[in-house]
This record gives C-alpha cells, sequence and structure tokens, in this order.
C-alpha cells in the first residue's frame, strides 16, 4: 500500500541507496566531513644515559597508526555552461545544466538563484529554488517557468548554484532509463515524448522529468518539465512534455529526477484489488479520448484515490500523449467507467492506448455503495453532434455536487466503439436530475451505458441546509428548435445578500426521456430581492419538449459591491421579427460610479401570466447616475403579453475607478 508520507529529498536519496544496494554486501553511508590531515608517525628517540654508564645502542619506537580514515576530498555540484532561455509573450522558460563528478557521492538540497536582466542590465525578476539530488556522476537540466510584464524584455539570465551536501552512494546501476525520445510538433502545444524505466524493484511516485530541446550546434532552445505521478516497480512508463521552442529542434532530450515528493514504496501484490476489466479509444476529428472500466474485488471495502494513466501511441509506437488522473472512490464489487481526454499532435494517428492504474487506499466514506444510479439512458443521433441523456438518481439524503457521469458505447461484439463525459453541479438528496453528455464515436452504438461517480470536485450539502434562495415560477418557449427557459426566484433572507447560488435546467420528452439540460450561476441577490433566471438549449427536430424541471443550489452570503441594489428600467418594450425577436429597453445606474459588465435578463409573458421564455445579454457598462439602453434577443413560444428587463450583477460586474 502506498505509505501516505511526503519524504524529504535526504530521506529518499537514502531509501534510494538502501534498494539498490539491498542484493550487495550492506554498506553504512559515511559522514562526509571536512578532509583532516592524518596523525604523523613517531619519531625515533634515542635513551639519554648517565655519563658513567655504558651506551646502549638507541632503539626504534614502533609506528603510531593513523586514527583517521582518509577522506576523499568531494567535488561541489556545479555549473556546466549549458544553457538558455525561451519566452512566448510575458512567459518563458530558463534552462540550464548541471553536474555532479562524484563516482560515489550523491549531492543533495542544492540551491539556485537566478535574475534576469533586461539590455540595460536592469533586473526584470529575480527567484530562487532547491535541487533536491543530483545522483553520483550525474549531469541534469533544470527547468525554471517565469513570467514577465507586458512592457518587459528579457536579455540575459544569470543563475548563481551554492553546492548542498553530499550523501555516500555507491550506485552499481542507474535508476531510471530513457527511451523513444521524440520531438513531436505542434501549432499550440509541442511536446517531447519518450519512454521513463524504473529499474529498481520499488514503485516510485512524484518524479520530475525535464525535457530539453538543441539546436544544430548543440545550443539550448527550449524546454519544459512536468511531473509523473507513479512509476511501478522493474516498470515502464509513457511520458509527454509540453515545450516552449523558438525553433525546430535538431535534437530533444529527456532527464528524470527524484524531486522533494517523491516516495519510494513495496508494492504488495496481495493488495491489488482494483482491476482494469476493459478499454478503448476514440480519435474524432478534434479530439481523441481513453475509456476503460475498473472493478474493486473488494467485497467490504471502499478503494479510494487510485490514480491511472493512459498512454497513447501510434503505429511506429511513438508516444502521441499521455494522462493522468484520480479515481476517487470505487465501491466493493462495483465496476465504473473512466473517461479522460488525450490531447494529441497535429497530424497524428492512435493506434493503441495504454492503460496503467496505481492501488489507492482503503476508504471510509459514509456509505458502502455508490449512491448514483442511472435509468432512461438513450442514445441521441445528431445532425451535428450526438449525445447520450440519462436521469441521474441519488439514493443518499444529502445532496451531493460534482458527480462526474460517463457514458460507453458499444458495438455489436460487445467492442467500445464510443463514450464520452459530462460534470453535474448537483444532484438533490434522495432526487434525481437530467444529464446530456456529448458523444464521440466513429459509428453509432449497438447499446449504451450510463456510470456516475464522485470526483474530485464532489461535496456534500446536508438536506437540512436553510433555502434561502426560493424559486418562485418557471416556464419554457421553443423557436428554431431551441427551447428558451425562464425562472423567477427569490431571496428568502430580509439581512443577508446571497451570491453563487445556482441552477440547472432539465428538458423531457412525453415518454420521460432526457432532451437536453442546460446550468449556470444565478447571480448575486441583495435581501428580499427576486431576480430572474434563464437559460437554454437545443431540441432536436422532430421531438417534443413536453416539460423541463428547473432545480437550485443554494448559494452562500456574500457582500455587495453595492450597498442597495442600484438598477432600475424603464420604457421595456417586445420588438418582434421574422428570424429573431428581441425585448429592448433602459437600464439606470442610481450608484456613484459606473458598473460594467452587468447581465441582463428578459422574461416574457402570456396572457394568462405564464411564462413562456426569455433571453439575456450582458451590458459593458452604466454610467453613474445615469442609463444604458439595452437590447436583448429572446427565445419564446409565440407573441408576449408582457415583458420585464432585470439587470443583476454577474461574476463579470466590477465597479469602475
Amino acid at each position: 500500500m502506498k505509505k501516505n508520507v511526503l519524504l524529504t529529498s535526504v530521506i529518499s536519496l537514502m531509501i534510494i541507496a538502501v534498494l539498490l544496494t539491498s542484493c550487495s554486501a550492506p554498506k553504512q553511508p559515511a559522514e562526509v566531513v571536512a578532509p583532516m590531515p592524518t596523525a604523523a608517525p613517531a619519531q625515533p628517540t634515542a635513551e639519554v644515559v648517565p655519563p658513567t654508564a655504558t651506551a646502549i645502542p638507541p632503539t626504534q619506537a614502533p609506528t603510531v597508526a593513523p586514527t583517521n580514515t582518509p577522506v576523499p576530498v568531494l567535488a561541489e555540484l556545479t555549473l556546466t555552461g549549458r544553457q538558455g532561455f525561451v519566452i512566448e509573450d510575458t512567459s518563458g522558460v530558463f534552462l540550464f545544466e548541471v553536474e555532479n563528478t562524484n563516482p560515489k557521492h550523491a549531492i543533495e538540497d542544492s540551491q539556485f538563484q537566478i535574475a534576469i536582466y533586461d539590455a540595460a542590465n536592469t533586473v526584470l525578476d529575480t527567484n530562487d529554488n532547491y535541487i533536491p539530488v543530483i545522483l553520483p556522476g550525474e549531469k541534469q537540466f533544470i527547468a525554471y517557468y517565469f513570467y514577465l510584464e507586458d512592457n518587459q524584455i528579457a536579455d540575459h539570465i544569470e543563475v548563481q548554484l551554492r553546492s548542498g551536501k553530499a550523501e555516500e552512494f555507491d550506485l552499481a546501476n542507474p535508476v531510471f532509463s530513457i527511451d523513444q525520445v521524440q520531438f513531436l510538433p505542434d501549432e499550440y502545444s509541442p511536446q517531447v515524448s519518450g519512454i521513463i524505466n524504473n529499474n529498481i524493484s520499488n514503485k516510485i511516485s512524484d518524479l520530475k522529468v525535464t525535457a530539453v530541446a538543441f539546436d544544430a550546434q548543440g545550443q539550448v532552445v527550449g524546454g519544459g518539465y512536468t511531473y509523473l505521478n507513479f512509476l511501478g516497480p522493474n516498470s515502464k512508463s509513457a511520458i509527454g512534455v509540453n515545450v516552449k521552442v523558438n525553433q525546430e529542434p535538431a535534437r530533444v532530450e529527456l532527464y528524470t529526477a527524484v524531486s522533494s515528493f517523491s516516495a519510494f514504496t513495496e508494492e504488495d501484490s496481495t493488495e491489488a484489488v482494483l482491476m482494469l476489466l476493459d478499454q478503448g479509444f476514440i480519435q474524432g476529428e478534434y479530439s481523441a479520448g481513453a475509456i476503460f472500466l475498473v472493478q474493486n474485488t473488494s467485497t467490504d471495502s471502499v478503494i479510494e484515490d487510485s490514480e491511472y494513466r493512459a498512454e497513447a501511441y501510434d503505429e511506429a509506437g511513438t508516444v502521441l500523449a499521455t494522462d493522468e488522473g484520480y479515481i476517487e472512490a470505487v465501491f466493493p464489487g462495483e465496476t465504473l467507467a473512466i473517461y479522460t481526454d488525450l490531447y494529441l499532435p497535429d497530424g497524428a494517428t492512435l493506434a493503441n492506448v495504454v492503460i496503467q492504474l496505481n492501488q489507492g487506499e482503503v476508504g471510509s466514506l459514509p456509505y458502502q455503495a455508490n449512491p448514483f444510479s442511472s435509468t432512461m439512458v438513450k442514445y441521441n443521433d445528431g445532425e451535428y453532434s450526438d449525445s447520450v441523456t440519462a436521469i441521474i438518481a441519488n439514493s443518499d439524503a444529502n445532496l451531493i455536487e460534482g458527480p462526474k457521469v460517463v457514458a460507453i458505447g458499444y458495438d455489436a461484439d460487445g467492442k467500445i466503439n464510443g463514450g464520452g463525459y459530462a460534470y453535474l453541479d448537483f444532484v438533490p438528496g434522495q432526487g434525481q436530475t437530467g444529464v446530456s453528455i456529448s458523444y464521440d464515436g466513429k459509428e453509432p452504438p449497438t447499446t449504451v451505458s450510463v456510470f456516475a461517480a464522485l470526483s474530485g470536485l464532489s461535496s456534500l450539502s446536508s438536506s437540512e441546509k436553510e433555502m434561502a434562495i426560493e424559486l418562485l415560477d418557471f416556464g419554457f418557449g421553443v423557436d428554431f428548435n431551441y427551447a428558451g427557459v425562464g425562472f423567477l426566484m427569490r431571496n428568502t433572507s430580509t439581512s443577508d445578500a446571497i451570491d453563487s447560488a445556482r441552477y440547472q435546467i432539465t428538458g423531457y420528452d412525453p415518454e420521460g426521456y432526457v432532451i437536453n439540460t442546460d446550468s449556470g450561476s444565478a447571480g448575486l441577490f441583495y435581501p428580499g430581492q427576486t431576480l430572474a433566471g434563464y437559460g437554454e438549449f437545443a431540441v432536436p427536430e422532430g421531438v417534443t419538449l413536453e416539460r423541463v424541471e428547473v432545480q437550485l443550489l443554494q448559494g452562500e452570503t456574500a457582500t455587495p459591491l453595492t450597498p442597495d441594489y442600484p438598477f432600475t428600467t424603464e420604457n421595456v418594450t417586445f420588438i418582434p421579427g421574422s428570424y429573431s425577436q428581441k425585448v429592448t429597453g433602459i437600464v439606470k445606474n442610481a450608484f456613484e460610479k459606473d458598473i460594467n459588465d452587468i447581465r441582463v435578463l428578459a422574461i416574457a409573458y402570456d396572457a394568462a401570466g405564464k411564462i413562456i421564455g426569455g433571453g439575456y445579454t450582458y451590458v459593458d457598462f452604466v454610467p453613474t447616475n445615469s442609463q444604458s439602453a439595452v437590447e436583448v434577443n429572446v427565445t419564446i413560444g409565440g407573441e408576449p403579453a408582457k415583458v420585464e428587463l432585470y439587470p443583476l450583477f454577474s461574476s463579470l460586474t466590477e465597479i469602475a475607478e
């Protein structure tokens, strides 16, 4: 089982030494001290005798053995002089090489500091950091990302190095080796890929991998770094490092190093309770992904915080992309689906995906079974894009935020041939909500399955939490295959402003299948205030929207940007049109400063006072103690008898200085 301990670099180094020498005679690390002079042998002495005595020949005194064992003079960590930097806009990367020439001593906890200068030798930026470990005889490149202001231009960078302490470390064989290093050009995200081999029998976590690009003369022309979450014992892993380069490199290299976070653990094969059941991959015109199924073979334990890595290869075995992530929880006996995005280089063709798992820990969640289930699963073959819809139910009494929902499609032979995923804002306690998942696959699936699970975004909210934001009314209209859903909410608190409340909308057909969904932020509510919300979604040709459901997630108390709600509206008018319809009006600002980027919603009613749709827009600014005109395109079901405008503070709103 993985030890839940953050190792310091010193302890990491000692563990490596023990691991690597475990097959040879035990060797104790020697304390590194300054070279000491050895004791000089005693000089011969003559015995003094009285003049009257017979002289006795002098005797040779025994040589005294040195009291200290000679200690070799150790070299410090040094800069080799190979360095360079690349900058794009205001961000850049600086790379420099260090070398440990000691054959049997590693150097740990070295420190470097960097100064960035412009052409006038003005200091633009400085920083410092540590180099955890450089192994015996090793050269290692260090990559450092930096950021400058818009008007700053870096001309040269200087680095200073303070060597750390040495630890005896007789390295019989390299810990890591690297194969298949390639540069993968891409317009937006060039990368260097390769294979990292672990040559010892222990699992290693949090390795730092640095990529360096060189021109034909061997000058550094770019690079970058990333972290490898885990590397199994005596195994290999693909890696991809996004790099900044200023030209097509003639040569690229990868360097693997122990980081300050690295841990070395023994893996017990009896603990492998999370098993890989099935896997597949997809590559569309603009995206690619890996899909796989895992099963918790334990019948009584929840497995939490397992890790996965998806490795994408082309036909020649070149690493095209990798992605790592966490599997938050797999319940006893449960089979769970995982979908992860793969970002491939321009023009690359995906031929194979390898999935690696890192076992998690036995967990202690408040339930022993997955609280989510799916029903009414349906594949929808769209004109421009496909989707899978379903209803997700929550058996727990608490509202659960942020579950991840994965759809998997299978062909007639039961082989995975497509899929997708989506995140839900929330699922009410002992309630349900709809989900719509964008689906990618070359062919329509014969069958589809939907799996909902806790994610890294998930949290629980008590069903007894005070419902400050109340849903007053809602309604919808359909126009040109789009549904517009308007609704009214009220802050029932007379003393507190509420922000960060969220809504989610689900549309259903006459059979109860989900047609589509929408979600978003409700804005800032002043005490006792009534505000409008609006959402919209596509309705496929020939499908009837029978009903909609609006659900609210309560927000938090907040401090408003202004003491009182500053907006009023005038001259609100509906203007029909052949292709688009709109609501126009005037928004007034009574506050003493300009207010920027306000959201304005329109709500339309029929003659019976029923909401039949709406719309929204943003107004760049409303001047202080003045007004701005506004027009809102609306989606409504028929000509309205009444329209209203609701200005509100959004996450983009600012008070002008």
